[in-house]
Formats: structure tokens, sequence, C-alpha cells
């Protein structure tokens, strides 16, 4: 099992407390989405250097980056115009049609 943990020459100055803090610290309501993703792919590098590939703690670390990032495909996905949102409810409408040429 040593052969899959990666652990960087500071792991012994790594805590989860100073992590955590830190996390907490790029975490504020008035992070942007793209800074909030940016600052838990840190994290989550920093947890699997530290606990290994395979470790529980990096599996959380990586599902909150998932988690963010899916997010930010939910608000593209519903930033559609107005227009666009037309076209989806009457897609038979004359604008709505699409001709291939």
């Amino acid at each position: 099992m040593s052969n899959f943990i990666h652990s960087t020459p500071n792991a012994s100055r790594f805590s989860p407390r100073e992590a955590a803090r830190s996390w907490n610290a790029s975490y504020s309501s008035t992070a942007s989405l793209a800074e909030r993703i940016q600052a838990a792919r840190e994290q989550a590098r920093a947890m699997t250097d530290h606990y290994g590939l395979y470790s529980s703690e990096a599996a959380i670390a990586w599902e909150t980056v998932e988690e963010l990032l899916a997010q930010a495909a939910h608000l593209r996905l519903s930033n559609a115009t107005t227009f666009e949102a037309y076209c989806q409810e009457f897609p038979d409408a004359p604008e709505a049609r699409m001709y291939d040429v």
C-alpha cells in the first residue's frame, strides 16, 4: 500500500487544521464561483499529496471540487436568454426553426 501514497517533502509540517483554516479563509461568501473552484482544487491537491491518492480525505476534497464544477455547469445552463427559452418552449415557431443550407 505504501507504493500508492504520495507525500510531499513538507508533509511533516502539514496539518489538517491549517488546511481547514486556509480553506475557510478562501471560501468566503464574496468569493466568485471560479475562485471557490480554484481554492477547492488547491485544497484537494494538498490533501492528495499529504494523505495519498486513495485516502478518504482526498476523496472528500475531490468530491467538493466536483460539486462546485457541477454548480458552475448548472449556472451556465440556467443562464439561457429569453429568446432561447422561447425557442425551447415553442420549437415549431418560425423564429425557432433551424435550416441547413
